[in-house]
């Protein structure tokens, strides 16, 4: 494997990777060109929150809405996504909310639902699978990393508060107020 700053990307370099693992960030239009030309012959790229431009070209059409937190839910039936936990999932952090274009070929691997127990009648797209030529995209709809180092970690802007109110020590749970379902 092998990091490289975005800028640095030219189609040698994605010619020696198979996958490319693209986190949140904002693209130019030559950027977004070479990576789906990297795609459509027979590259993979998991994009986590991609930028709407990149979305579009994904087959996914932006609604500028969005949630704030939620819960994952794999669907099971798609054989990419066969093997992984039906339980639902908790984002922590905003997802975008997405509407599949009718004429791609994309198809919906996991919904994001509101809240527990993830069976509101309208979920949303919230991992997207995208066939590109002879490869394919799969794009998150919130930022992955984001999410796994706040359940991890705590919420960075609960540092120096006391929420117990007892005697006025910092303990680390305190960093997950609010956070974790109740």
């Amino acid at each position: 494997w092998a990091e490289a700053d975005i800028s640095a990307l030219d189609a040698a370099l994605l010619a020696r990777h198979d996958l490319v693992i693209l986190p949140r960030t904002a693209l130019s239009q030559a950027q977004m060109d070479l990576l789906l030309d990297f795609v459509g012959q027979g590259g993979r790229l998991l994009a986590l929150l991609p930028d709407t431009h990149l979305a579009a070209r994904l087959g996914v059409r932006p609604l500028f809405r969005g949630l704030d937190g939620g819960y994952l839910r794999g669907d099971g039936t798609h054989p990419t996504a066969a093997g992984l936990s039906p339980e639902a999932v908790q984002i922590v952090g905003p997802s975008v909310n997405w509407a599949i274009d009718p004429d791609s070929k994309v198809e919906t691997l996991a919904h994001i639902h509101a809240d527990l127990p993830a069976q509101d009648a309208s979920p949303v797209p919230g991992v997207v699978w995208s066939p590109i030529g002879s490869g394919y995209a799969a794009a998150f709809a919130y930022d992955l990393p984001h999410t796994v180092a706040r359940l991890r970690q705590g919420n960075p802007e609960h540092v120096d508060l006391c929420f117990a109110g007892l005697d006025g020590i910092y303990r680390p749970s305190e960093l997950f107020v609010g956070q974790l379902p109740v």
